[in-house]
């Protein structure tokens, strides 16, 4: 606006010499000297002065534009910072990574160290987890969307479980150029996972394996022996005299007993040995890659061990086990046939002088335990998991 108006003063004060020209009666043609390049003039000062308005007016506006983006900028990184969840990008070029400030809530490691070097995380990643953190990076780098969960050590001792989900970006031509991704705190819900695990596979009073865990277990066990070409033993196990300490000293003296019992058959067993509880006072072994006569130590440690008697209360309190054994293959090559003849060896032993153990024999084919035998309760079990496998 100031340029126009020194124009436009220009303009009267050439317009006016014009005039004087004309009054001393000068030539128009003299007049034409002066104005022409006067008007030269004032377009050069015009252009320039215009220009450099431009480029003051585009300076300024960069100058905005700049101090937005700063703002901008700085609101992004405090929102990015402050996000619950780390989320990360790995730029493959220059493999330059960004992460968000809350990795150090989740992770023993800092935002700078592990913005520095990008695989400094997997130091802290427990040794029996790398394989499978490496398998499935390895995934990820061939282009695929990839989830894994991992422990790390904690710098407070603590395990901590993480979920990291990543997802590549490509370019046209397909290749991988970023790796975006959030890495989350699963502790908790590894740990409900653990509880419930615990409560659907273990027995709440002795945290031995339950009728569902067994069976499962069993059924893996068969088909290894089967595959292996080795035997496998299943010990069915009664106590002789508990219904007396449950009538005479009450239940809260029994389930202490039943806790002993089951400490001192895990102590009985090999480590490798899977010790359960049916329920009330019956016990269940399964022993794989044994022989007889190795069967034969640990019945009779077995006897030896719970026939010690137990201080309940500061009472003395006795009670004997009776242990039927199945063989596999010889005595059955399933589940069902195992149980059934190791329950018919069980209660053979018990009718005849307890604290005993009993090898099944096709002697024993025809005998007919109790009606409520353990056979019967591993039965109710497989036909509940087989009802529901069919939901």
């Amino acid at each position: 606006m100031n340029d126009m108006k020194i124009e436009f003063g220009v303009l009267i004060v050439s317009l006016g010499i014009i005039v004087l020209f004309n009054i001393i009666n000068l030539s128009q043609w003299y007049s034409l000297l002066f104005v022409i390049p006067l008007g030269i003039y004032c377009f050069i000062i015009y252009k320039q002065k215009r220009e450099n308005n431009i480029i003051v007016r585009s300076n300024k506006m960069l100058e905005d534009v700049n101090k937005l983006l700063e703002n901008n900028l700085k609101d992004f990184e405090d929102v990015y910072n402050s996000l619950e969840v780390p989320i990360f990008s790995y730029t493959y070029s220059n493999k330059e990574l960004f992460i968000s400030k809350s990795i150090e809530k989740v992770a023993s490691i800092s935002q700078e160290t592990i913005i520095d070097n990008p695989m400094e995380w997997k130091e802290l990643v427990y040794t029996e987890d790398k394989m499978k953190v490496n398998e499935k990076m390895k995934w990820l780098e061939k282009g695929n969307n990839t989830k894994i969960q991992f422990r790390i050590k904690h710098t407070d001792d603590s395990v901590r479980w993480l979920e990291l989900i990543a997802t590549p970006k490509n370019d046209s031509n397909n290749n991988i150029v970023k790796i975006v991704g959030t890495i989350h705190n699963i502790t908790r819900q590894k740990e409900l996972e653990d509880k419930l695990r615990q409560l659907a596979y273990y027995d709440e009073l002795t945290d031995l394996p339950n009728r569902l865990m067994i069976f499962k277990h069993v059924k893996k066990a068969l088909a290894r022996s089967k595959r292996q070409e080795h035997n496998l033993a299943v010990m069915f196990i009664d106590l002789d005299g508990f219904k007396n300490v449950n009538d005479t000293m009450g239940h809260d003296a029994g389930d202490t007993l039943l806790k002993d019992v089951a400490t001192r058959l895990s102590e009985s067993v090999r480590e490798e040995d899977l010790t359960g509880r049916l329920g009330g006072d019956e016990f269940i072994l399964v022993l794989e890659e044994v022989q007889n006569e190795e069967i034969e130590m640990i019945a009779k440690r077995i006897i030896e061990n719970i026939s010690n008697p137990f201080i309940i209360d500061g009472e003395e309190v006795n009670v004997s086990p009776s242990i039927g054994i199945s063989m596999f293959p010889s005595d059955g090559e399933v589940f069902d046939e195992l149980v059934q003849n190791a329950d018919k060896a069980m209660y053979y032993a018990k009718t005849n002088g307890k604290n005993s153990y009993k090898f099944y024999t096709s002697e024993l084919e025809e005998y007919e335990p109790p009606k409520f035998s353990l056979f019967n309760k591993i039965k109710e079990t497989v036909a509940k998991l087989g009802s529901n496998s069919q939901r």
